[in-house]
């Protein structure tokens, strides 16, 4: 037999050791009076994916019953113990034979994976009847949310030395280098009784399995040679498919139960990250909290909090990355004696190209994480990231929740072997809703760490890890700049986690920025502020994948954020102008650059005029019970004021818009454009920029001399348009093959609103399917720019048979050989123009044939550009 041969059905065996017994839980029409004591009837309802009987916040029960095996894959299971393995999303209670298993409001045993299973002894025969209450704070998806299985523990054993025998095979292999050694191999692996292990005949199995190490000795001190640093990490989501408060359960089980850990294995080590977290943990077990500060001074507990959270570092301001490292540093500093060596954002969807010198600047020496990695299909465990601007880190990539199977850790090794790296990283333990280590999984690997193909293991640290590294000092692959991004759907999903973002960060930036100004130190008091912003951008949170109550829950938090900034805003300005004259206006601008921008203020209803600086006369148009003038080049940092004048004066200067109906178009004129908006759709079928002397669409209005008037204002600006696209299961992350596209191009009630010396405010409705779509375009006379305020009442739902539907506005411009920039934190990023969804911030912009435009939004992150 070939080798490839018996290592596919030596896997197969193992498979089938741990092949388990998953429990079927049913459920009647309607709750027993007494749960413990109700009998299962063949009328009860299965449980199977779909709606189900769900309350949520309330008591669901389920029952099921069980009959444990006589023997598994050959293996008398009498007088052993069954292990009944559980993993759930949600707040449960299981009761086995009438006995509480365990409470999941107990800090303990708190929703999530369990992490190690719960033994049962086997009697033949026995009838084992389980009761289970699950009680959600958010309806699952379709699924139950809770996986009870039961494994058998002279299985697992015999598994486990069974598969330490495939990854010693895999391991020969891999060190084999001369035909010799490779002869060597072969002829080990034919010293396997494959007769046995086809006859589930596993002592002689075994037996040959000496046989085979006896013959590999020769390679078994490179084997050894190689280290595989096992670092303990529990991946512990913020709210995301539950609520905050089950997250706070998981984070003291997991804390504490590694904690009790370390007690029981002095060699144990953990690595956990996200600073609220700690903070939490610290608040509700300040005693255990002390220990880990102790196990974090011994080297056994890392620190890899160098942020609030794990947060999506694409949409996120550069401001609020530097204030999740700084506020990260200097919380953990107080309070844990210690700041993060690695930057640990295993989860982000994509890593933006200036990273690797935000991380240096955050005194960070190594990066870690587990999506995006540059070698897309094979990807490389440790690797060099230059940034955009030279500067250079140490990454180290690999998903987290690995166990500590032979299989698991050889592969780690071997992959590591093809760089050229004797030290390898492996992250063990459960994740997504915590789980933390298992002390199941530790004593199944202590029956084989010690065999001669197997590499040298030890607990470690990333720091460790790194060290060794850099010792070995290997040629390691190297990448420049952005890594590609996932889910792109996450950039636009989810609207209003987006717009409370910009807006707190907007806000908390110009309150501090106000403070500094007047004198007054607001740190404290914003410092809030910023961590209730910093937490809501969990990667999961602020990309639009969490459930309602995530969302509730982050707009509180947004908005106490906002509240910080704004008293101290207001308190900052009013030390700046303590005793405004009547009749002045102050413009102020917190940002580093002038700034020529439109004024909202309410003013007296004869103030029609305002006069600046120089003199000059500013017209005022009323609107909304508000007055509305233009500030002109008010400078960074500073301020601009304003006379209110009051009656009837006649300005040196005539407004320069006008507005008029052409056709089937309105034709407005300002200062710097002339702008056609279509009658039929509201879309801009024609802007002339008269700076640059050149029309910017292509064929919005007609063509003279065509004879028939036809257009393309499916290209042109403001164009809606809703998709189907094809049904997938994650539509809040992904964009699939789009099936259909129509163009919202008829149809629109489009009506002048507004019209005065300042600006021209167009109304336009849509009406299709079942939505709505409310939008206001306002030309200033004197801007060179055009507003788009938009309000959507969207009520589309998908389903497999007719797709996902998606809104989407276009703006389709005349440029040759066009180059699409989009805004990173503290960076510009240049992409391709090939129609793909990518990450932005506030705006995106197109550039070429000596003329460009740009799209600012204050609630989207995502956009796509083909030219």
């Amino acid at each position: 037999m070939k080798t490839s041969d018996l290592l596919a059905v030596i896997d197969k065996s193992v498979a089938e050791l741990n092949r388990g017994h998953v429990l079927e839980w049913r459920y009647p029409e309607k709750k027993p009076s007494d749960p413990f004591t109700a009998t299962i009837k063949p009328s009860w309802r299965k449980f199977e994916p779909g709606p189900g009987p769900w309350k949520k916040n309330g008591k669901n029960w389920f029952w099921s019953e069980f009959t444990l095996p006589s023997s598994h894959a050959g293996i008398p299971l009498a007088g052993t113990q069954a292990l009944l393995f559980i993993h759930g999303w949600m707040p449960f209670t299981m009761w086995v034979d009438g006995k509480e298993l365990f409470r999941e409001e107990h800090a303990w045993m708190a929703t999530g994976p369990i992490a190690d299973p719960f033994p049962v002894p086997v009697e033949p025969g026995a009838r084992h009847r389980f009761v289970l209450c699950i009680e959600p704070t958010e309806l699952p998806g379709g699924g139950l949310s809770i996986h009870a299985e039961f494994r058998y523990q002279p299985a697992l054993e015999t598994a486990a030395d069974i598969g330490a025998v495939a990854a010693e095979l895999r391991m020969a292999q891999a060190l084999a280098r001369t035909e010799a050694e490779k002869s060597l191999v072969e002829k080990a692996a034919a010293a396997l009784d494959a007769k046995s292990l086809a006859g589930q005949n596993w002592a002689d199995f075994l037996l040959s399995a000496e046989r085979m190490e006896k013959i590999l000795v020769p390679l078994s001190p490179r084997a050894k040679d190689l280290t595989v640093h096992l670092i303990g990490h529990s991946h512990i989501d913020m709210d995301w498919m539950w609520t905050w408060q089950d997250t706070l359960h998981c984070i003291r089980r997991d804390l504490k139960a590694v904690s009790d850990m370390m007690d029981d294995f002095p060699d144990l080590t953990f690595t956990h990250s996200q600073v609220s977290t700690y903070r939490a943990f610290m608040e509700s077990d300040p005693e255990i909290f002390r220990k880990i500060v102790q196990r974090i001074r011994e080297g056994r507990w890392e620190n890899a909090a160098g942020t609030w959270v794990e947060g999506d570092l694409n949409m996120a301001d550069g401001e609020s990355i530097a204030r999740h490292i700084l506020y990260s540093a200097d919380w953990t500093l107080r309070h844990m004696g210690s700041k993060a060596r690695v930057l640990w954002e295993p989860d982000t969807f994509g890593h933006p190209g200036n990273m690797p010198q935000i991380a240096r600047l955050g005194e960070f020496d190594c990066y870690f994480h587990w999506r995006c990695n540059p070698d897309k299909y094979d990807g490389w465990p440790v690797w060099k990231w230059v940034g955009i601007d030279g500067t250079s880190i140490t990454a180290l990539s690999q998903c987290y929740g690995s166990d500590l199977s032979a299989g698991a850790i050889v592969s780690r090794a071997i992959r590591h072997l093809r760089d050229g790296l004797t030290d390898a990283l492996h992250v063990w333990g459960m994740g997504d809703h915590g789980g933390a280590l298992s002390r199941h999984q530790i004593l199944l690997m202590r029956r084989f760490m010690h065999r001669p193909l197997i590499p040298a293991v030890e607990f470690s640290t990333m720091g460790r890890l790194v060290d060794a590294i850099r010792r070995q000092n290997p040629k390691l692959p190297s990448a420049r700049g952005q890594t590609y991004t996932l889910f792109e759907g996450c950039f636009t999903t989810h609207a209003s986690i987006k717009r409370e973002n910009r807006l707190c960060e907007g806000a908390l930036l110009a309150a501090e920025t106000f403070a500094v100004l007047a004198g007054i130190n607001a740190n404290d008091r914003l410092r809030d502020g910023w961590l209730n912003t910093l937490f809501n951008h969990f990667h999961d949170i602020f990309d639009g994948a969490a459930v309602h109550d995530t969302y509730r829950n982050a707009s509180v938090r947004s908005r106490k954020a906002l509240r910080a900034a704004a008293r101290v805003e207001e308190e900052a300005l009013k030390r700046l102008f303590p005793s405004a004259a009547p009749g002045l206006v102050t413009v102020a601008n917190p940002l580093g650059f002038s700034r020529t921008e439109p004024v909202f203020v309410r003013l007296p209803a004869d103030a029609r005029w305002v006069e600046d600086e120089d003199g000059r006369l500013l017209p005022v148009q009323k609107t909304g019970g508000l007055s509305c003038f233009v500030a002109a080049d008010v400078p960074a940092f500073s301020h601009r004021t304003y006379r209110m004048v009051h009656g009837r004066r006649t300005p040196a200067e005539a407004s320069g818009l006008s507005v008029r109906e052409e056709g089937g178009y309105f034709r407005i004129e300002t200062a710097s454009a002339v702008s056609m908006l279509g009658k039929a759709g509201g879309i801009i079928g024609s802007y002339f920029d008269k700076t640059l002397d050149r029309e910017f669409v292509a064929y919005g209005i007609p063509i003279p001399l065509t004879h028939v008037p036809t257009t393309h204002a499916e290209l042109a600006l403001n164009v809606f348009h809703v998709s189907d696209e094809s049904h997938n299961g994650m539509t809040a992350w992904l964009i699939n093959d789009i099936m259909r596209r129509e163009y919202l191009v008829r149809g629109a009630d489009v009506r002048l609103v507004e019209c005065g010396p300042v600006f021209a405010r167009f109304r336009v409705r849509h009406a299709f399917r079942s939505s709505r779509i409310e939008e206001y375009i306002t030309w200033y006379a004197d801007l060179n720019r055009v507003d788009f305020d938009i309000r959507v009442d969207w009520r589309e739902k998908g389903s497999e048979k007719v797709g996902v539907p998606q809104l989407k506005v276009g703006f389709a411009c005349s440029i040759a050989g066009p180059r699409a920039r989009t805004e990173g934190p503290f960076s510009i990023r240049e992409i391709p123009a090939d129609g793909m969804e990518m990450p932005t911030q506030k705006w995106a912009d197109v550039t070429g044939d000596g003329a460009g435009f740009a799209v600012l939004n204050d609630c989207k992150c995502g956009v796509d550009m083909l030219g």
